[in-house]
Parts: C-alpha cells; sequence; structure tokens
C-alpha cells in the first residue's frame, strides 16, 4: 500500500457517527473517524506490504501500526504480535538525525506513560474525593465497593469426604444463607443460590448450626460460579468459647498471643473470638511492612486448634493515615482492602449452639482519621441478616470500637495527639472511640441481643442497663498485647482474655482469666 492508498481508504471509511463518539470523549482536533474494527483489518494490510513499499511509506506504515497499538488494550496485543512478525523496519532518513521508532519497544513505552499518567488523574481525584467526603456516609462504602456487579451463582453441599469438591452423591443443602456484604439470599431445596453481587468482591456463607466450612468461608466473587462444601460438626447448646481483644501482632509480641494458644488448648472452647487490633499496625506503615504483620498473623492463627473468628480493628486499616504511611488512596488494598485480602469478609455472621453470632466493623474513616461509626449499607445488612433467622433465635454481636463504653471517660479526655477523644464530623463533635451511631445498629437486633462484646479500649468492662425491654450487656475485652503488672498505675488495666459459658441461648457475663501472675499482695 502506497500512502495514497493508505489515505484515501482512511477517509473512505470513516463516519460522522465514529467521529461524534471520538470527541464526546475527549479527543479533539481533525480525525477520519475509522471504527477499531477497520483500524485492524489496516493492520493486516501493513504487516504485507510494509517491506516491499517504498521508502516514506515504510516509514508511515509503521507509524500507523504504532497508532493503532497505543488506542486500547485489545488493539495493543494485536499491534504487538503483528509488529514481532514484521521485524525491524528500515527507513533511510538520509543525512538527518532522525531515526525510526522500533514498533514494539514503542508501543509498550507508551501504553505505560498513559497507564500512568491515567492513575496519577486518578489518585488526585480519589484524594479530593475523600478530603470533601461526608463522613457520616462511611468511606469504606463510598470508596471500596467494586464498580460493577459479578453475577455469582453456586450450591451449598454436604462435602462428605471433605475435600472441598462436590462429588457424586453429596446432596446440597437447603435454607443456607449466602451473602456478598450487601444481599442475604438463602440456598432452595437443591442448595443452590444466585446473587448479583455489588459488594467489595467477596461472597461468604454463614456457616450454619452444626455444620462447618470446608476451607475458608468466603470466596472470591467469581462469574464462573462459586460453591461451598460444609462438613457436619458436632454441636451442643451448653458450650463455651473465648473472648480476647488487642492482640497488636509482631515479632516482639507473638509470645503473647501463644500464651492465649496455650491456655485455648487448656480450656478447650468451642471458639475463639478476637475482637480487632489483630496487628500492631498497618494505618501509619508501608506496604511490606503491613503484609509483614498480616502474614505472621495468619501463620499464628493457623496453630489454634479451635476456630478462630475475627473482625478489624482500627489498626487493620491499610494506609489511611497517609501522611505517615504515603500510601495513596487509589492502592488495590487500600483500607479494608488488605484486611479482605488476607481475612475475608470484615463483617459476617455465624450460628453455634443455638445462638447467631454478628461480626462487625465499628471502625470507619473519613480522609485520615479513623472513628466509630457503621456505614448505612452494613447497618441495612444487619437487618437482612437477623431477617433470615427464626424468630426466638438470640444474637451476640462483636466487634472493636465499642458501640457504648466508659473507657475514655476513666482514661480522661484526650485533646490532641494521634488519637483524640473528639472528632468533628460535617461540623458536629462526636466521641471517637464509640460508635456514635449505635443506635440504628442496635435497631435491627430489639428483643434479640443477648450480648454485645468488644475491644479497642484495652481494659475489661462490663456495662449492664435496665431497658424497657430488658437488660442489655456490653462487655470490653482486656488486651492481650499488655501491659504486665506493676509497670504503670496499679489501679491500671490487666492483660487477659475471658472465658464465656453458653447454655440454651444464654451467655454469662464471662470469667476473666489474666494472662500474667498478679503482683503479690493484690
Amino acid at each position: 500500500m502506497t500512502k495514497t492508498e493508505v489515505m484515501k481508504e482512511l477517509r473512505a471509511n470513516g463516519s460522522a457517527q465514529t467521529r461524534k463518539i471520538s470527541r464526546r470523549h475527549g479527543i479533539k482536533g481533525d480525525m477520519f473517524g475509522v471504527s477499531y474494527a477497520f483500524l485492524g483489518k489496516m493492520k493486516r494490510k501493513i504487516k504485507t506490504g510494509i517491506h516491499g513499499s517504498e521508502n516514506w511509506v515504510r516509514y508511515a506504515m509503521n507509524n500507523a501500526l504504532i497508532n493503532i497499538g497505543v488506542r486500547n488494550a485489545k488493539l495493543e496485543k494485536i499491534a504487538i504480535a503483528a509488529a514481532g512478525r514484521i521485524g525491524t523496519v528500515e527507513v533511510d532518513h538520509g543525512e538527518t538525525g532522525c531515526k525510526t521508532p522500533e514498533a514494539v519497544a514503542y508501543i509498550k513505552k507508551t501504553v505505560a506513560y498513559n497507564k500512568k499518567k491515567t492513575a496519577k488523574k486518578r489518585r488526585l481525584a480519589v484524594t479530593a474525593l475523600i478530603a470533601i467526603l461526608p463522613a457520616t456516609l462511611g468511606a469504606q462504602m463510598v470508596l471500596e465497593r467494586i464498580e460493577e456487579a459479578v453475577p455469582v451463582a453456586g450450591v451449598v453441599f454436604l462435602d462428605r469426604n471433605a475435600n472441598g469438591v462436590r462429588d457424586a452423591g453429596e446432596p446440597g443443602i437447603e435454607g443456607v444463607v449466602v451473602s456478598d456484604q450487601v444481599q442475604v439470599v438463602t440456598t432452595d431445596r437443591d442448595g443452590r443460590y444466585s446473587l448479583s453481587a455489588h459488594g467489595y468482591g467477596l461472597v461468604f456463607v454463614s456457616q450454619p448450626d452444626g455444620y462447618a466450612s470446608v476451607g475458608p468461608f468466603w470466596r472470591r466473587a467469581d462469574p464462573a460460579g462459586t460453591d461451598f462444601g460444609l462438613t457436619t460438626r458436632q454441636t451442643s447448646s451448653t458450650f463455651t468459647f473465648v473472648h480476647a481483644s488487642d492482640t497488636h501482632l509482631s515479632e516482639a509480641s507473638v509470645d503473647r498471643l501463644a500464651l492465649v494458644r496455650e491456655m485455648v488448648d487448656s480450656l478447650q472452647p468451642a471458639f475463639v473470638l478476637i475482637t480487632g487490633d489483630l496487628i500492631r499496625d498497618a494505618l501509619r506503615v508501608s506496604e511490606e511492612e503491613a503484609r509483614g504483620y498480616y502474614e505472621l498473623l495468619e501463620r499464628e492463627l493457623e496453630q489454634f486448634t479451635v476456630p478462630v473468628f475475627t473482625v478489624p480493628g482500627n489498626h487493620e486499616k491499610f494506609g489511611i493515615e497517609r501522611h505517615l504511611s504515603l500510601v495513596a488512596p487509589t492502592h488495590p488494598l487500600y483500607g479494608n482492602r488488605m484486611y479482605r485480602h488476607y481475612r475475608g469478609p470484615n463483617y459476617y455472621s455465624f450460628t453455634w449452639g443455638g445462638v447467631h453470632f454478628l461480626g462487625l466493623d465499628t471502625v470507619d474513616y473519613d480522609d485520615l482519621r479513623y472513628h466509630g461509626h457503621v456505614d448505612s449499607l452494613q447497618v441495612e445488612w444487619i437487618g437482612a441478616d437477623v431477617a433470615a433467622l427464626p424468630p426466638e433465635m438470640p444474637v451476640v454481636i462483636f466487634n472493636h470500637i465499642p458501640l457504648i463504653g466508659a473507657g475514655e471517660i476513666r482514661s480522661g479526655l484526650v485533646e490532641d495527639g494521634a488519637a483524640p477523644s473528639i472528632i468533628r464530623i460535617d461540623g458536629r463533635a462526636y466521641f471517637r472511640h464509640s460508635v456514635y451511631n449505635h443506635q440504628a445498629v442496635l435497631g435491627p437486633l430489639q428483643g434479640r441481643l443477648e450480648l454485645a462484646l468488644q475491644g479497642h479500649i484495652h481494659i475489661r468492662e462490663v456495662l449492664k442497663y435496665r431497658t424497657q425491654i430488658g437488660e442489655q450487656r456490653l462487655i470490653t475485652a482486656a488486651a492481650v498485647v499488655g501491659p504486665a503488672p506493676g509497670r504503670s498505675n496499679p489501679y491500671g488495666p490487666l492483660s487477659g482474655i475471658t472465658l464465656h459459658r453458653v447454655v440454651d441461648g444464654r451467655v454469662d457475663d464471662g470469667t476473666f482469666l489474666p494472662l500474667d501472675p498478679r503482683p503479690s499482695g493484690r
């Protein structure tokens, strides 16, 4: 093809509609208005005719191939493959210093530059959005949800041989709740479910009474199909469980979690709940450091001989103190995404011994600050999850930042520093270290709430309120990480865990078990 022939074909195959669409997408100046399909055909003509063409035609055709390759990902792949087959294009530039661009390298360089430029624009836009975002909405709900819904379907089945695969003769299980952290659906008589997942990219099964998930109880939302295998397990209406919190795990504190594990081995509870601040920090550190803490946590929790259920605390929110972490809000693991990457959904449910347990995420964030808040998406999910329960089933919730707590009153008002007591949100002052919309959270649980288990404050606290619908109990756990007795105020907190006993749906106030011996005489 000659240059004249190329130009003639471009003019002949352009259209006003294509030019209109291109201008709507920001392309300016004169253009032919040819379609991507036609450019693909031009690429094939360039491939077959380039080496036999005149000098200036070879140069023009090589540039045309480059321009095709930088249009979109599909054409990039096609053009690079064609350029590889064509090989080096020789053009005589005479006595000038001009060089013929090598098509593959130039396409890749241009695409990389464009991606970097686009990423920078998106990063600036997201940072600006965070700065002006009304905190009452919750940054998680606005920034972390997937952009496009994923159609997900599958089956929940009895995995008799616990191999994670549905084999012949393994029946589906009816009435099991499956959720994407937004919708709550139940399986049909064959164990099948379907939903359009538009939460945070995960789908989980709410493990029913008498069943345990084979492998993780959650999966990535996959349009190819997402099945869950369950095995039966012995449960009773009488059982015990351990509540621990604030492990702040690092190499320096790993012995504290090992001590908890030894106590659990001795106590033999049905399971363990850990209510947040699982790792030393992800708020203010690099990705490498945060990943190191998360991976240490995974290794340590795998050594427990009973199931361990966790929820995130403020220290699990990756990078949100951006002035210290130097992490952009467009980072794929920003905020709760790192927790989900390692631990799965940041709020979920399961049932054990006739009691329904709700693991909640009570830590939200706006610009550079975390605070106690549950966004409206999670509140709606709580209502949907509870609505799927039998009418008389009691509920226990476990979370990090307390719904209600007196710890800050005891500690005294902190006006500045890394974690002040008060936060101003949309012009109004709130207590930062308790959930300021706790009434919205407790609303769907009226008449069902047996007990609320909390963390964050590092001291065991038992609150009981006499209300018109009965007693409301909230128990905050001590911190596993410390401090050891005698190192500070003698009336300061003790480190320890709590063993709770459940009988026919009633949960006691628990027995506090210190991790360290108390100083003599106290």
